[in-house]
């Protein structure tokens, strides 16, 4: 018997305990459990909805896509947890042991393949093999970043201007007229209303994503700070609204309503995103965070889908009852 072998169950145990505690405080009271109830019992109700009388092609086409998301987001979550531990962690020799890396690995991983189950037994039985397949590629595809190597001084001080740039107002102005002169090159280039379209939802897609990147660390200083959430939001969020308020403004008369209406639904769907990270950044770590608010999209995004009468009740009172519990971490150092 190797003596000098950790506990190879300790590891997972320890995130485990922090799991649960986090857990355990955010949904404290039974109106939150209510609420988390409900968030989990709609995605497989509208899954079901969505994917029950689809073709068989479709919907092993969808069911492949939804567990190469748990995958990859599996995957890249223990990639990153086990980095932590191995060099900031209180059980860093456990890390950096090979067989507890490899179990730690593989209970999370089943964790994470039983959620994708249950969901697929609750849509369509029929797609659990699809979808364990593409849970597998997912796998695959969350680990390359172990091997990516980490920028350079000079590139992170680029990224960092860049941030800060994305974040003021003017780079919404310059991303909506960029999008104008696209779409009015395009027009005149004689192409056809759906290619219009598509463009304009993958433009305005991209250039959301880019404006609505925010960093945790000012978020928690700000509202350390005294910033309310709404603050910060609207703080962040003038980009977005200059870019949906000149996107579909100009789009209107160059492409058509149905064109102006998508730029400001994409716009508006990524302005939710970043609230959602704002308020979850308020109340927990990076990390927890991000997968909190990559699991509730997905379910945002499966609800809209089946249900999309029940969407705007099911946004409400997320947002209220994340809201109230984030506006409670005001002036609070975290």
């Amino acid at each position: 018997m190797d003596r000098t072998a950790p506990d190879r169950d300790r590891l997972f145990r320890y995130d485990r305990r922090i799991v649960a505690n986090a857990a355990r405080a955010t949904f404290a009271r039974w109106h939150d459990r209510a609420l988390l109830a409900l968030l989990l019992l709609l995605p497989v109700a509208a899954a079901h909805g969505a994917l029950a009388d689809r073709p068989c092609r479709t919907a092993a086409g969808v069911g492949f896509g939804i567990g190469v998301l748990f995958g990859a987001t599996v995957a890249r979550s223990i990639g990153a947890r086990l980095a932590h531990h191995t060099t900031d962690g209180p059980l860093a020799a456990d890390a950096l042991h090979r067989a507890t890396r490899w179990r730690y690995s593989a209970i999370w991983h089943a964790y994470g393949w039983a959620a994708l189950a249950i969901l697929v037994l609750g849509a369509r039985p029929a797609l659990l093999v699809a979808a364990t397949i593409g849970y597998l590629v997912g796998m695959a595809f969350g680990a390359i970043d172990r091997f990516v190597p980490h920028p350079s001084p000079g590139g992170a001080k680029i990224g960092r201007t860049l941030r800060e740039w994305l974040g003021r107002p003017h780079a919404g102005v310059a991303a909506g007229a960029a999008l104008l002169l696209v779409l009015l090159g395009m027009r005149f280039g004689g192409s056809g209303h759906a290619m219009l379209v598509a463009v304009a939802a993958v433009a305005t897609g991209i250039a959301t994503l880019a404006l609505t990147i925010v960093d945790d660390a000012a978020i928690r200083f700000q509202t350390a700070a005294g910033w309310g959430w709404s603050r910060i939001a609207t703080t962040r969020g003038r980009g977005t609204l200059a870019l949906a308020g000149i996107g579909a403004g100009g789009g209107l008369p160059i492409a058509g309503g149905m064109v102006a209406a998508l730029i400001v639904a994409v716009a508006a769907a990524g302005l939710l995103l970043m609230l959602l990270r704002i308020l979850t950044y308020r109340l927990h770590r990076r990390r927890f965070a991000d997968g909190l608010v990559s699991v509730v999209s997905a379910l945002l995004v499966l609800v809209g889908v089946a249900m999309p009468v029940a969407l705007p009740l099911v946004v409400v009172a997320l947002l209220w009852r994340v809201g109230r519990r984030a506006s409670a971490r005001t002036w609070l150092l975290a």
